[in-house]
């Protein structure tokens, strides 16, 4: 893993936006394993490859968190948004049954989207990650859907 960014490649911002999220999971797991935990934070990027980093402020509900990002994407013009978290998660078939994860989604403005999903193993000891999962396509929920409405 390196501690520099790809390279952002104007005729291929897909790609490029694509290569950025990988590089953030392995940025985001090793920040994870060496602390134990990583704060939510949302990366909004232009056509260019520029963008800016908001962590989520204390306090600030889901809805109005999506309302202000939403928001700064229309006004900025924004071309992706990257978006890691951990987040508690509960089983389709098993409701009852909650888990953690780290989450580290993407997607942009052309309908790239995608998510690397890894399973928070804590113990006495500390904190773990399992190997990650790739989903595509987008996912649903309030923090999603910021280029072409909530999923």
């Amino acid at each position: 893993m390196t501690l520099e960014a790809p390279p952002w490649d104007m005729d291929d911002k897909q790609g490029s936006l694509r290569r950025y999220a990988e590089w953030l999971h392995d940025m985001a797991r090793t920040t994870f394993l060496e602390s134990g935990t990583h704060v939510q934070l949302f990366f909004v990027l232009g056509n260019d490859g520029q963008g800016e980093i908001n962590p989520a402020p204390p306090g600030m509900g889901r809805e109005e968190l999506a309302g202000v990002l939403r928001s700064r994407i229309k006004e900025g013009g924004g071309y992706g948004m990257i978006h890691i978290a951990e987040a508690n998660c509960r089983l389709k078939d098993n409701p009852d049954v909650k888990s953690e994860a780290l989450l580290v989604s993407m997607e942009s403005r052309d309908g790239d989207a995608c998510c690397w999903i890894a399973p928070i193993l804590r113990s006495d000891d500390g904190a773990a990650l399992a190997d990650s999962v790739l989903t595509e396509g987008r996912q649903q929920g309030t923090l999603t859907g910021f280029f072409g409405g909530a999923c």
